[in-house]
Order: structure tokens, then C-alpha cells, then sequence
């Protein structure tokens, strides 16, 4: 399964790249937690957007997002099970994990990454 933690890893440095420029708009050096909970960094970038611009984070694509990536977490919440074969504790990392559809992981992962490339552009512009 290591598709789906190159996947996962892209959303993370994506998320961790958008923290570091909106901080930059606040005038602020900010460093990202060094842990990989993607819905963590992704309520971190939240909190600083509506700090640079009140109520742009209210929209039905944010709050999809946030779904998206708390599902995400639910099932790899410290970024080890499609990483590892075996958790700390020697137990199958996938156990009870279920099928896996990598089709829909893409497609689910392509559209969180276009909105937040598209943010990124959006923050590039106003530096």
C-alpha cells in the first residue's frame, strides 16, 4: 500500500506549504507540528487563513475538506499504517482496515490537492 502513504505524504507537505505561507502574509514564521496528523495541520492552515482573511473559511469546499481529511485520519491517523507492515505492537497495520479502492483514494486525493494548489496560488498572489 505505499501509493496510499505517497498520497497521504503529498497532502501533508502540501498542508505543511500552505501553513508556511499564510504565516508569511501574517508576517510570522510559522513551523508546522512535526507530527503527520493531516487533519491537525490542516485545522492549523484553517486558524491562520481566517486570521489573514476573515470568513474564507467557510465555504462548502473547506468543510468537505475537512471531511475528507478527517477520514483519512480515522483510518492512518500517525501516517504508519500504509508505511509499515506491522504497528509497534506487531499487529498487521491494515488490520481492520478493510478493501481498499485505490481509484477512489486518487480521485479523492486529486480534488484536495487542486483546492489546495489553488489556494496556494491564491496566497502567492497576495505577497
Amino acid at each position: 500500500m505505499p501509493i496510499v502513504f505517497l498520497y497521504r505524504h503529498h497532502l501533508e507537505l502540501a498542508l505543511k506549504q500552505l501553513a508556511r505561507q499564510c504565516g508569511g502574509l501574517l508576517g510570522r514564521d510559522v513551523t508546522p507540528p512535526v507530527d503527520h496528523r493531516l487533519n491537525n495541520l490542516w485545522r492549523l492552515y484553517l486558524a491562520l487563513l481566517e486570521e489573514e482573511s476573515s470568513g474564507s473559511t467557510d465555504t462548502e469546499e473547506v468543510q468537505q475538506t475537512t471531511r475528507l481529511l478527517d477520514e483519512f485520519c480515522r483510518v492512518d491517523r500517525w501516517s504508519d499504517t500504509f508505511r509499515y507492515p506491522e504497528d509497534t505492537d506487531g499487529r498487521p497495520s491494515l488490520s481492520g482496515v478493510g478493501e481498499i479502492d485505490l481509484g477512489n483514494i486518487r480521485d479523492v486525493v486529486d480534488k484536495i490537492s487542486l483546492l489546495l494548489d489553488c489556494i496556494s496560488t491564491d496566497l502567492s498572489t497576495r505577497e
